[in-house]
């Protein structure tokens, strides 16, 4: 794999360009996000604009509209503590990992390597989570080698042509080799310059951009499928209710996965979101993620937009609303009902990013349904439009008045009970998915 060649993607250089827009702000996100109520640093809610909500599935939520990435930035929050905060515990591991590299040589060499790994996992994902355990539990199995692995890990992330097969060679892919996941990559963005953390959440908010550059795109150029280049995976949270896949219709992207082969691609896409950011960032030219944390920060932003995406695209396509999110509904559900201490007006401007000076309601295009049964792109467009709406195959299946493994019957092809809808349930799914179009 070489950089160069790799930045001379046509795809990949047009994506650079774009996401140089939108970290300058020049192309704006608009998109709605909501936090964990419970995860939230105290005073994040005096902070930041916001409503309250539920999360179907998943508890409480506070709400907040971001227009750029910037926003994101400043709204970073992670095990209860702001940016400054997270700042200070990585300040500490920064310098456990430079004294072991420092020390390597020496007899204790082992003993600081262990020392680093655990101060890195310790805030990754705190002392004795499962996460945790099985990161040092790996890194305690290397014993004395512990001290090369780590360092010829760090050397085939380098450089131009990164030596990405180092990953998972080993017996088993355990011994004796690097590996990558999302405890190594927390290591390898502390240990080395312009590298970032790629977790799920930061594959998530890179495939999310990567889609609205492609589907942005002039209709001759605009490729069928993602591009190999830009295919950057993403993986599930810990906790329900929270949308972390970003594909949708052709663009479909896969999930981050561990194991011999899964420790090689999370390197390499690693890698290739090392290079599309540094370049971008170079490229924006903006104040906010400028000098030398400047990449620390553009990855804190995308952290943020990658927590949940199931409200993301209610201003997706350049910025356009497509619909009313579920708590907006006007149906008088029990799930509406119980948050009626905050106005539908209030929401609005949190959900779809609309000023306080406009109306309540979001806009959607009068045209919008489902195309036909019959249509070869029926169940991408099904997915597509559940997915913007916010809601779960049981919460459509609910509101249709249908039995609620039918949606994923729809949906999917693949099913072994595939089928589509009648023409009765055709037009039930229209009237909850698209409340404001007239009949046809």
């Amino acid at each position: 794999m070489n950089r160069t060649a790799y930045i001379g993607d046509e795809y990949v250089k047009g994506f650079i360009a774009y996401l140089s827009d939108v970290i300058s702000g020049a192309v704006s996100i608009e998109l709605s996000v909501g936090f964990s109520k419970t995860q939230l640093y105290d005073g994040f809610e005096d902070k930041f604009e916001g409503c309250d909500d539920d999360r179907d599935g998943g508890g409480p939520v506070y709400v907040v509209f971001a227009r750029t990435l910037a926003d994101l930035f400043r709204m970073y929050w992670w095990d209860r503590k702001d940016y400054n905060e997270n700042k200070v515990a990585l300040d500490v591991a920064s310098a456990a990992i430079t004294a072991a590299i420092d020390g390597e040589n020496r007899e204790n060499g082992r003993e600081l390597a262990e020392n680093a790994c655990h101060v890195v996992m310790k805030w990754g994902f705190g002392h004795g989570r499962r996460p945790y355990k099985a990161n040092m539990s790996w890194a305690k199995r290397q014993k004395e080698s512990l001290v090369h692995v780590l360092r010829d890990g760090r050397e085939s992330l380098s450089g131009e042509n990164p030596n990405i097969d180092a990953f998972g060679m080993g017996f088993d892919g355990e011994i004796g080799t690097p590996k990558m996941n999302a405890g190594w990559t927390k290591y390898y963005a502390l240990a080395l310059p312009n590298h970032i953390i790629y977790d799920g959440r930061v594959g998530a908010a890179l495939g999310f951009l990567v889609r609205r550059y492609l589907k942005n795109l002039p209709r001759h150029n605009r490729p069928g499928s993602v591009p190999e280049e830009l295919a950057f995976p993403w993986a599930n949270g810990v906790g329900g209710g929270k949308l972390r896949d970003p594909s949708s219709g052709e663009y479909q992207f896969s999930k981050l996965y561990g194991g011999r082969y899964g420790s090689k691609q999370w390197a390499r896409v690693n890698v290739r979101a090392n290079w599309v950011l540094s370049e971008a960032r170079d490229k924006a030219r903006a104040d906010w993620c400028a000098g030398p944390e400047g990449l620390r920060k553009l990855e804190a932003a995308l952290f943020m937009l990658g927590y949940d995406l199931s409200l993301a695209d209610y201003a997706d396509s350049a910025g356009r609303t497509t619909g009313l999110p579920p708590t907006l509904d006007t149906t008088g559900s029990p799930s509406s009902k119980a948050r009626a201490s905050v106005s539908t007006q209030t929401k609005s401007k949190f959900y779809a990013g609309i000023s306080e000076s406009s109306s309540s309601s979001c806009v959607i295009e009068a045209s919008k349904r489902l195309p036909t049964v019959t249509d070869a792109n029926f169940r991408a467009a099904l997915k597509e439009a559940r997915l913007a709406a916010g809601l779960s195959y049981s919460e459509l299946a609910r509101r249709a008045g249908i039995h609620e493994v039918m949606p994923s019957r729809y949906e999917n092809a693949e099913h072994s009970n595939a089928t589509t809808p009648s023409e009765k349930t055709w037009e039930k799914l229209n009237e909850v998915l698209f409340p404001f179009a007239p009949p046809s």
